[in-house]
């Protein structure tokens, strides 16, 4: 296995720390880690789980998770997990799933974030929170299926889809922090869409319509005189 059960791990910025999985091995991450420049690779077909019990990991800088067989990575797997610095999944053979139990991934950067994917195998966020002064920078269509909260920070995803499937809420939203970028909500309950451009927060709340729950509306909001 990578690590005991109870591990205390922690490593520096600016150094890339590789631990690699190769057995049958369940590990379960207690969580309470730091990390720096971090990759997580699974080789194996035992479970790699982060943040499982004791709290969240704290990766400070650039984080790549490799699912490479069939043994899963569920980074982010309870608690709050932050992440200052740009996470990819790109090389994983797999849609990698954050805080598949409670966790939630805070993005607490002071630059531009991105999320690397192949572009095909999008991972799924299920909680976000926005909680720095940077942005996260998204190349490709993504779901929150359960919450974002927006306390700091932007989110520009241009035109690649940000879409809440029925059910997820959004909390917060400001001139330093809102979606720059293409939103979509699915469902038949009252939703604020937490749209903004160049600076400016521009929420639009769409009332309970009733009818299917697979229904959606989609838009983008653009900080310019429409008469120009």
């Amino acid at each position: 296995p990578l690590s005991p059960a109870g591990n205390s791990l922690r490593t520096t910025p600016g150094t890339v720390t590789t631990m690699i999985q190769k057995g049958a091995t369940t590990n379960e991450w207690q969580g309470g880690n730091t990390f720096g420049d971090f990759t997580l690779v699974n080789n194996g077909t035992g479970r790699i789980r982060t943040a499982n019990s004791l709290g969240g990991d704290a990766f400070n800088g650039d984080v790549t998770f490799d699912k490479n067989s069939t043994g899963a990575i569920e980074p982010a797997f309870n608690s709050v997990s932050t992440f200052a610095g740009d996470i990819s999944t790109a090389l994983s053979n797999t849609v990698l799933t954050f805080g598949l139990g409670t966790g939630t991934v805070e993005i607490n950067g002071s630059t531009s974030q991105n999320l690397l994917t192949d572009g095909t195998l999008i991972p799924v966020l299920r909680r976000v929170r926005m909680n720095g002064t940077g942005t996260l920078e998204l190349s490709d269509p993504i779901s929150i299926p359960i919450s974002l909260e927006l306390i700091g920070g932007i989110i520009n995803n241009d035109e690649n889809l940000l879409t809440f499937p029925s059910g997820s809420f959004v909390t917060g939203g400001s001139n330093s922090s809102h979606v720059n970028g293409r939103i979509r909500k699915v469902g038949n309950t009252t939703f604020t869409y937490p749209f903004g451009n160049d600076g400016f927060y521009a929420p639009l709340t769409t009332s309970a319509l009733g009818g299917a729950a697979t229904q959606h509306f989609t838009g983008r909001y653009f900080h310019v005189n429409p008469d120009d």
